[in-house]
């Protein structure tokens, strides 16, 4: 018998420039591990955190425990767990810290299982965790309802509130070109039984990836529908600046509205930068790595941004940005050498700045979370 079970979840990096909350890809330098211990009584406890900072206890606060704890009551499981949480993505960095540690305590909790839930089936549950971390689940749920067992652990979109996100001609002539969130059809989505009530915010940009591993498209969140891309062959250079960025006050700066132009610009750079993915096309990939809404309203998060930028530039970056909310700093190169160069002249630009710094190099990992260890017992 199964008695003590620990997963592993990468690092993501969310966004890419031009998917906000819709892409994110998996890292290979750095992730958190979760451990469960069962138990008898049926009771969840946070038996240790691991971490260079203070994480909750409280299971109704941290992003592991809350997706056990779904689990355990959506899919009557027979027992309870002692969590271990080992924290190697630092905390608010811009790396899907809460998202990693809500996917490794789903994928560990899920070896216990005699049946395992698919990938798909799992992500309504790290959803849960995550929504925790983003501020966008009232305190007394989760993104999934008691209901999900039925029907073989599947989520039906007959349980979701209509979504349907579209705008007004008329009402985007009346605001300056602007696309306004109150000219959206109500799009929070009320789930059925005792969960909470999710806004149109909860975001699955850092869990998909972390769970699937390489570079995933996230085209529906109700149901979830998740697409791996193509993963182009470059190098991944990240910057980390010693500051801290919360992701609930970096997505309540963000403007409501946004100007027309802008908003067809990123449709013509999301269009081609799926498109080079799957043609293979770098020259294409490099001219569409530009953000016009997201990150012009987050760069004053970090000191000398645009300096910072061109820099990077310079010296052979396809492109660079926030990963996430940041504050960590992301860049694509072709070539390795290219990629050190970067992440050595920005850390020291930084340290200049009186910031410390540090960075990593990665390829874009095709491996998402991974049971790493399981130990019998009585």
């Amino acid at each position: 018998m199964i008695k003590t079970i620990t997963a592993y979840a990468p690092a993501t990096c969310a966004n890419v420039i031009v998917g906000f909350d819709i892409l994110g890809f998996a890292c290979d330098f750095i992730g958190d591990e979760v451990t469960l211990v069962s138990r008898d009584d049926k009771e969840i406890i946070i038996g240790s955190i691991e971490s260079t900072e203070a994480l909750p206890f409280d299971i109704e606060k941290n992003t592991a425990s809350v997706v056990i704890k779904k689990m355990i009551e959506n899919l009557k499981m027979d027992m309870g767990f002692t969590l271990h949480i080992k924290k190697g993505i630092p905390l608010s960095s811009g790396l899907g810290g809460s998202a990693a540690s809500a996917v490794a305590a789903a994928v560990a909790c899920n070896g216990f299982l005699r049946t395992p839930l698919t990938h798909e089936e799992l992500l309504p549950y790290i959803l849960c965790g995550e929504a925790i971390a983003s501020g966008d689940v009232a305190a007394s749920g989760g993104a999934v309802s008691n209901d999900v067992v039925a029907s073989g652990h599947a989520v039906s979109s007959d349980d979701v509130a209509a979504n349907d996100y579209a705008v007004s001609g008329d009402d985007v002539a009346a605001n300056d070109h602007a696309v306004s969130s109150d000219s959206v059809a109500a799009s929070s989505a009320a789930v059925t039984g005792n969960a909470a009530v999710v806004s149109n915010e909860v975001h699955a940009d850092n869990i998909a990836p972390c769970l699937y591993g390489g570079l995933t498209l996230v085209t529906s969140l109700y149901p979830l529908k998740i697409i791996s891309l193509p993963i182009p062959d470059v190098f991944c250079v990240f910057v980390h600046p010693h500051i801290k960025i919360n992701t609930k006050d970096a997505r309540k700066i963000l403007s409501s509205t946004i100007l027309l132009k802008n908003h067809i610009r990123q449709t013509q750079q999301l269009a081609g930068f799926i498109v080079s993915l799957y043609q293979n096309n770098k020259e294409l990939l490099k001219q569409s790595l530009t953000d016009f809404i997201i990150e012009p309203q987050r760069a004053h998060y970090i000191p000398c941004f645009q300096e910072l930028k061109k820099m990077a530039m310079e010296r052979g970056a396809l492109g660079i940005s926030l990963s996430g909310s940041g504050p960590t700093l992301f860049a694509w190169t072709e070539k390795k050498e290219d990629a050190d160069a970067i992440g050595i002249a920005l850390s020291q630009h930084l340290q200049r700045e009186r910031v410390n710094a540090e960075y990593w190099v990665s390829k874009i990992s095709s491996e998402g979370a991974k049971i790493i260890s399981k130990c019998s017992g009585p």
